[in-house]
């Protein structure tokens, strides 16, 4: 990350990650599953992150991204889980960015309330190819983990098993940003609070509220041990 380049400020303050950026943390670089067409990839890139891996399985929005970033970002077609298996993946209107692999929960009042670009209509199915991120590991090698502190999840329900499938290799990160519900908008989706016991029991810190259905952001203990449990940043 750098915060001298010309291209930060404003970059930073299109980023949900600048959560941790405005606290005075510096991202090495990130792992994010659930990329779609790149959005927030152009922001990490013109923040000055140079390590980046995204995860995608929509073959729409996975061209859009691997032609754009490609030649910075380490991209894969794939979606991760906490088992090596295939899904059908619910293509959503619009950019897809509603797709998921677990049934809508149609009458949620955040669906109802908030879904109103495309979200809400299903237009195709696409069968999708899944792996634990352990398992995408061990085939990759030439991806030193060690770069990569900053695990963002964005998948549309299936965080919770993400996180299951990184085994010991979720203690190799420091921040996390996963979007969680306060009530699951998806069926077959694990509740937030659950998701936050759990990883306080992996000693991960919440830095900030369970709302409906947004990003909620994590610290590993051993740098940051006491929150007031606010969002603080930019976007």
């Amino acid at each position: 990350m750098n915060r001298n380049l010309p291209t930060y400020e404003e970059a930073e303050a299109h980023n949900k990650l600048s959560h941790f950026t405005v606290q005075g943390y510096d991202l090495n670089g990130i792992v994010h599953a659930g990329a779609n067409d790149g959005e927030e990839m152009d922001s990490a890139i013109r923040m000055g992150i140079e390590n980046l891996v995204a995860f995608e399985p929509l073959p729409s929005a996975f061209d859009i991204l691997s032609g754009r970033y490609g030649h910075k970002v380490h991209c894969y077609k794939l979606g991760l889980h906490n088992k090596d298996t295939k899904a059908t993946l619910q293509v959503t209107a619009g950019d897809g960015k509603g797709s998921s692999i677990y049934e809508t929960e149609w009458a949620h009042p955040e669906v109802l309330r908030n879904w109103t670009q495309g979200q809400a209509a299903v237009v195709a199915e696409e069968v999708i190819r899944l792996e634990k991120f352990t398992t995408w590991a061990k085939k990759h090698p030439n991806i030193d983990l060690r770069l990569y502190d900053t695990l963002q999840l964005d998948t549309q329900g299936n965080e919770m098993e993400i996180l299951q499938g990184m085994g010991k290799l979720l203690q190799r990160f420091k921040y996390l940003a996963i979007e969680i519900s306060e009530v699951p908008v998806y069926k077959g989706e694990t509740p937030g609070q659950e998701i936050i016991d759990w990883l306080d029991k992996q000693d991960f810190l919440c830095d900030s509220p369970l709302t409906a259905h947004n990003d909620t952001f994590f610290i590993r203990k051993d740098i940051k041990s006491v929150t007031d449990g606010l969002y603080k940043g930019r976007c």
